[in-house]
């Protein structure tokens, strides 16, 4: 099947793992090579992971929230401290 996802938001961890394993390519993940390099913004409490793909990790700063932002970076330093944060 050919058609892809444009972008996987609210879904649980394990089956955005599932949906990646399984070949479907959000364009948050197909855009990496041009933007995979966010920094945490100050009003980040919560997240949601997306998940990651080459290095690139993807996360939902206060979903569900008006300030909601998508963050990908393929810093290790940032993706652990997405990682440490209460999980939304």
């Amino acid at each position: 099947m050919d058609a892809k996802p444009r972008f996987i938001r609210f879904l649980h961890a394990s089956a955005c793992a599932a949906l990646l394993a399984a070949g479907a390519t959000p364009d948050i993940f197909a855009q990496q090579d041009q933007k995979c390099s966010d920094s945490i913004p100050s009003e980040c409490k919560t997240v949601r992971p997306l998940g990651e793909i080459s290095g690139c990790a993807c996360f939902v700063c206060n979903p569900d929230k008006s300030n909601e932002q998508t963050v990908c970076s393929q810093n290790p330093r940032t993706k652990e401290e997405l990682l440490k944060r209460p999980r939304a």
